[in-house]
């Protein structure tokens, strides 16, 4: 799981270093009006989100929005390069809880058994679907789209 996610992280990087600034932020219509930065936040914040809950044994997703990640392209790339290296730290599994509220009137959070690899997993499988958004938006903007598929 841990070389699976290293080489996610590394396709976001190569996506990255791919985009010209000045179209990172910018909304494309054909992916709902989002932009590549805004699916690119989405992606390393829920990287983030594990990472930050690991020590404590809890995951939670649900965090503010990064608006830096979205806007500032090089920020983004630092932020890659900071969970790679905690990725390449990880030594073994190990369970964790995940925290969330999982209804639209309840206000009470759940809490559900975990493991650090399972949310890993969660991860990947989202950020295959945001970078399929991100494809899109790639070729709108005429821009070659790095990515295996």
């Amino acid at each position: 799981m841990l070389t699976i996610c290293l080489s996610d992280l590394q396709e976001i990087k190569t996506i990255l270093k791919s985009v010209d600034s000045k179209y990172y932020s910018k909304p494309i219509p054909i992916i709902n009006g989002t932009s590549i930065g805004h699916n690119i936040r989405i992606i390393i914040q829920n990287y983030q989100a594990i990472k930050d809950g690991a020590d404590r044994f809890q995951v939670k997703y649900s965090q503010p929005k990064d608006q830096q990640l979205e806007n500032d392209l090089k920020y983004a790339i630092k932020k890659t390069k900071k969970l790679e290296k905690w990725l390449e730290s990880i030594e073994n599994n190990y369970m964790l809880t995940l925290i969330g509220s999982y209804s639209n009137t309840e206000t009470e959070e759940a809490s559900i058994a975990s493991s650090l690899f399972r949310e890993l997993a969660h991860c990947l499988d989202h950020s295959h679907h945001q970078k399929s958004i991100i494809k899109l938006g790639l070729i709108e903007l005429n821009t070659p789209a790095p990515l295996a598929y």
